[in-house]
């Protein structure tokens, strides 16, 4: 646990890839972040966006998440690599066990049904391994997270603020809804008020 006052070390994009996972494992660090896609029934641990139907990801180089060695560079900064092997969220689970804080980042847009079965597939898996103690969710995929606190009120729920009007929606939220308390907040929001 960490000292009251301290901020969280947060390890970002290392729960990403098996490499960057060991990494940060080894490290003094109180969280590990991940990026969760879900896909055909799995949740998928990646940052990169997948090239559907095509078995390609892509996206821009950026520092701390790292494309690996079969991604072939592109214009302007991005790239592409072959989706082989994808980790799994049950794989990082079961490789932190509770050795460290997990905070799982949703990524990508779901509508109706494809949005509960992420949400009943998230709930599962985290159940599954126990991790209900060591797992926090954020993203700023906001009616997932929504659907999430109805599905399981005791999982801890950040909505990720990097944008104007997402500030302003959780202000809003604040003031509807007692159980809103915590975000992930872009460094470029905060002032001395």
């Amino acid at each position: 646990m960490r000292p009251a006052g301290r901020p969280a070390r947060i390890a970002h994009a290392h729960g990403n890839t098996r490499q960057a996972l060991r990494r940060a494992l080894g490290a003094d660090i109180d969280m590990i972040e991940a990026d969760i896609w879900y896909r055909s029934g799995r949740i998928e641990i990646r940052h990169e966006r997948r090239l559907n139907p095509l078995p390609l990801l892509t996206d821009r180089r950026m520092r701390g998440h790292e494309p690996g060695p079969l991604a072939l560079p592109l214009p302007h900064g991005y790239y592409v690599r072959p989706d082989l092997c994808p980790l799994q969220l049950t794989e990082v689970l079961e490789t932190v066990r509770g050795s460290r804080q997990l905070l799982l980042d949703v990524k990508g847009r779901y509508r109706g049904d494809q949005r509960q079965a992420f949400v009943r597939t998230l709930v599962s898996r985290i159940r599954e391994q126990k991790a209900e103690g060591y797992v926090t969710v954020c993203g700023q995929t906001y009616p997932v997270l929504d659907r999430l606190r109805l599905e399981a009120p005791d999982l801890p729920v950040r909505y990720s603020i990097e944008k104007p009007e997402q500030w302003r929606r959780f202000l809003r939220m604040v003031e509807s809804d007692d159980t809103v308390r915590s975000a992930c907040i872009s460094y470029r929001f905060l002032d001395a008020e």
